[in-house]
């Protein structure tokens, strides 16, 4: 590992490190991959090695193995070996499992997110599933998918984000919902638009383009999907739909109870208009953005020391 003779540029490296302050807020420790593809600024292998390997760097980062940490965080590190470790096995049941969900009328692609996604699945760990559904199905697919899922305690599936397929935009953008698309894994080929439609990510994270950094398995075969999904079409789909319909809006309302009537509201709003259906919140970002803002500060405060004094000493 070659190290750095010239200054670091405090702003830059702190961009490149970013995420290693991001996995520290989940007691996460991350890999040189992961450091790359979560930076907020566009950087290559070579300068992440590089910057890594700086003098100024390693009083504040640690690099044991495969894995980096902030400088008294090494426990991570073997905590990460296990989480990822489980991550695998959970994620490859969850790809068994999308060939058969796959299959579901009106079901047009599977997504993996959460910590199965980003290869860190904690003893507790669901297999969360976004799926992309055909326009005005999300209620008939959410009773199927939902029902075995509650039915068997979530222990194959948890499909917690229905998504249409005519509204794969996420409109509200920011890091941290960026980062979840980013480490999301489709699962199918079809499930490939949401990563294309959905860009902007880069604005955020400009060298983990979803569309390019994840790859999912082979399209599905659809002829058996057509024909499961052939009765289900005209007048006498549309009234199972609002049937569905009416138990989605009961599990709405038995999942964000006690939630803020706006947030309940706009879940409701959301699924009326066939955007989406959501039975899983997203960061609280209040919340989340102060403690991100404390840790990158801190790692702010430590570099442009272990900087100073390394310049002193030059």
């Amino acid at each position: 590992m070659t190290a750095r003779t010239e200054p670091l540029d405090l702003e830059a490296t702190l961009e490149i490190l970013d995420g290693i302050v991001y996995g520290d807020l989940f007691d996460c420790a991350v890999g040189l991959d992961e450091v790359v593809r979560f930076s907020r600024r566009a950087v290559g292998h070579h300068e992440a090695t590089e910057t890594l390997a700086s003098p100024s760097i390693g009083r504040t980062i640690v690099r044991t193995d495969e894995y980096v940490t902030l400088a008294g965080r090494e426990e991570l590190v073997e905590r990460r070996r296990e989480t990822r470790a489980r991550a695998l096995r959970l994620r490859r049941r969850a790809e068994r499992m999308s060939l058969v969900l796959g299959m579901v009328p009106f079901v047009r692609g599977i997504i993996l997110t959460g910590s199965v996604a980003a290869e860190a699945a904690t003893e507790d760990a669901d297999i969360d599933l976004m799926i992309i559904v055909a326009p005005s199905r999300l209620a008939s697919v959410f009773l199927v998918l939902g029902g075995f899922s509650r039915l068997t305690r979530r222990c194959f599936y948890c499909p917690n984000y229905y998504i249409s397929e005519d509204h794969l935009l996420i409109e509200r953008q920011n890091l941290f919902i960026a980062r979840e698309i980013a480490q999301a894994r489709p699962l199918d080929k079809d499930a490939e638009r949401f990563f294309e439609i959905n860009d902007w990510v880069r604005e955020y994270l400009p060298n983990a383009s979803p569309s390019q950094v994840r790859r999912g398995q082979r399209r599905r075969p659809n002829g058996l999907q057509r024909l499961l999904e052939f009765p289900f079409r005209g007048r006498f789909g549309r009234w199972c739909e609002s049937i569905a319909s009416r138990t989605a809006r009961k599990r709405i309302d038995a999942h964000y109870r006690g939630a803020r009537e706006g947030q309940r509201t706009k879940i409701v709003d959301r699924f009326d208009s066939d955007h989406e259906l959501r039975f899983h919140h997203h960061p609280k970002l209040q919340g989340l953005r102060k403690r991100y803002a404390d840790h990158r500060s801190r790692l702010e405060n430590d570099l442009r020391m272990a900087i100073d004094e390394t310049e002193a000493a030059r």
